[in-house]
């Protein structure tokens, strides 16, 4: 293993692997954070850079998040989902409701299928749409900006809770009001189009400010928790650590090769340390473990030094 900071080292600062992740991050060796989405650029990149990819940074992430320390964090992984699923089957049966009473859907006119359609999928899909969009840019420190992540979130959240509720409630109607005749409707035809517009209009429209506060309230669930996010990455602080202990790790190495000790046996040293003291927490097994490892490595440099 040669020193990544050494002339005529730069392609060993490059993976063999052809399959990169879609945002790498890196650093430029001048405390300046990167975002590469090339390979050309990753082929530029200047001397003693350190390529941080982002599947890295979110497995990082996650368990520091684990940690004792973080424990606010943990919880708030832990019931956000609930609290926005909540809020988006308040929502969404809200809907189904109101154009299901239009047309005269009563309770053995497969109301259970058609609640369950309606709202379950939302308050579903809406915490997994937030993880890709919103949780992790923001632990990885993608969106510098917090009010544009939090309106991000906000936005994600009230379309989630609104959109495919409203078109759950309207086709859902049509169908078990034809199949079960409770209200006449136009036949399927495009000369009756403009009657399904005002078939289809004629449920929003009475209650159309009440409408107006349940995106709203949706937009206020989501935004706060994307001002929270953005919190929880600044707090974190994923890449700035992870370029620390592999500053950390090439130190340790280069003590290793000053003592004229293995490169593999310094590289091995250095990567239990790091998995150690970061990655995997400080418990007494592991810190026994650092431990043994430190002895045989103190052990080692003085048979060479002797």
């Amino acid at each position: 293993m040669r020193d990544p900071l050494e002339n005529g080292a730069k392609d060993e600062c490059i993976p063999a692997s052809p399959h990169y992740s879609r945002i790498p991050f890196t650093e430029d060796g001048h405390g300046r954070r990167v975002r590469v989405e090339s390979i050309s650029e990753i082929q530029s990149l200047p001397k003693g850079a350190v390529r941080i990819t982002r599947d890295e940074v979110l497995e990082a992430a996650l368990k520091i998040s684990s940690r004792e320390e973080y424990k606010d964090i943990n919880s708030f992984y832990e019931y956000w989902p609930l609290v926005c699923g909540a809020t988006s089957i308040f929502t969404s049966a809200y809907l189904i409701s109101i154009v299901r009473h239009k047309f005269k859907l009563g309770v053995h006119h497969a109301r259970g299928i058609h609640y369950t359609l309606g709202t379950a999928i939302p308050a579903l899909a809406t915490p997994y749409i937030h993880v890709g969009f919103v949780q992790q840019p923001a632990i990885i420190k993608e969106v510098p900006c917090q009010e544009c992540l939090a309106v991000r979130s906000g936005l994600v959240q009230s379309m989630g809770s609104f959109v495919w509720p409203a078109i759950m409630s309207v086709v859902g109607s049509f169908y078990y009001a034809r199949r079960y005749y409770t209200v006449p409707l136009p036949p399927l035809k495009l000369k009756h189009i403009n009657d399904f517009k005002k078939i289809i209009v004629k449920p929003f429209k009475p209650v159309g400010s009440i409408l107006l506060l349940h995106i709203a309230l949706q937009f206020v669930v989501g935004y706060m928790a994307g001002m929270k996010f953005w919190a929880v990455g600044q707090e974190l602080d994923v890449v700035e650590n992870m370029i620390g202990f592999r500053d950390e790790e090439l130190s340790i190495y280069k003590e290793g090769t000053s003592l004229k000790l293995a490169p593999a046996r310094a590289q091995m040293v250095a990567a239990k340390t790091l998995d150690d003291t970061w990655l995997e927490g400080s418990d007494d097994g592991q810190s026994q473990t650092g431990n043994e490892s430190e002895g045989s490595f103190e052990d080692e440099k003085r048979s060479y030094v002797n």
